[in-house]
Parts: C-alpha cells; sequence; structure tokens
C-alpha cells in the first residue's frame, strides 16, 4: 500500500535464521526485496542495516482449554485466552466477539447464582472458535 509517497512493506520469516531469508547485508536485502517487490525504487541502505540490526520480534502463541477457572470465579477473554500472531490481524475482532459473548451469556443470568455458569457456557461457546484461530497461526 503507498502511504506518504512512499510504501509500507511488512517482513515476515520463519524465525529459524535470525536475518530475514538468510540475508546479511544491506545490498543482499536490497537485491531481495527489488526482486519480490520491483516497483520499489529507493531503498535506504543505512534503514536496511537499522532493520537488519534490530532483533526479532518474538510472536507468542496461546491456546487455553477453558476461559474460566473450575470454580467460575475468573474469565479469560481475547489475547489472554488465544494470542494469536500479529500478521493475522484478529487479535481484537476476537475479544470483541469474546465480549459480546460473554455479555450475551451474562444477560441470561436469571440471577447472581447463575454467574458460574454463564462463565461455564462462555467459555464452551468461544473456546472452539479460539483454539481454531490459534491453530491457523500453525500453518
Amino acid at each position: 500500500a503507498q502511504r506518504g509517497g512512499g510504501y509500507l512493506v511488512v517482513l515476515s520469516w520463519d524465525g529459524r535464521d535470525e536475518q530475514p531469508w538468510g540475508v546479511r547485508t544491506p545490498t543482499e536485502l536490497k537485491r531481495q526485496l527489488l526482486e519480490a517487490l520491483p516497483r520499489l525504487r529507493r531503498l535506504d541502505d543505512v534503514e536496511l542495516d537499522a532493520f537488519l540490526r534490530r532483533a526479532p520480534m518474538k510472536e507468542s502463541y496461546v491456546a487455553c482449554s477453558d476461559y474460566c477457572d473450575e470454580d467460575a470465579r475468573a474469565v479469560l477473554l481475547g489475547d489472554a485466552a488465544h494470542a494469536a500472531y500479529s500478521m493475522l490481524w484478529q487479535g481484537c475482532t476476537t475479544a470483541f466477539e469474546d465480549a459480546a459473548e460473554l455479555n450475551a451469556q451474562l444477560g441470561l443470568c436469571a440471577s447472581d447464582d447463575d454467574l458460574a455458569g454463564a462463565l461455564r457456557r462462555y467459555s464452551q461457546l468461544r473456546q472452539p472458535e479460539g483454539k481454531a484461530m490459534s491453530d491457523l497461526n500453525l500453518l
């Protein structure tokens, strides 16, 4: 996508190597990027070097089997229940979906005594979706 007259490029690699695609120098990185994205025209060697010197970001993966504790006194939602790699851009979406389902289940409570049941129903309903989303990260 073009932004402010330039391009925003997101690089991702499997992480087995500390550098993207095994590239070690700004010249190699420039060659790889221009090969993959021929529309790029200006690549600053200083910025490429700075990029190569940065430590790779570590992503996390979380998939909980239950979204509430055994006594149903605490509940997890969003990334606390099912963190995903940021490249999928789904963290906020699934957190909102979790919150909506939790709200729906709490709305079905006939009394405060049914709170534990609501939390367990929320967990049972959302856990398969959260696990599926987290499993997509492994592809």
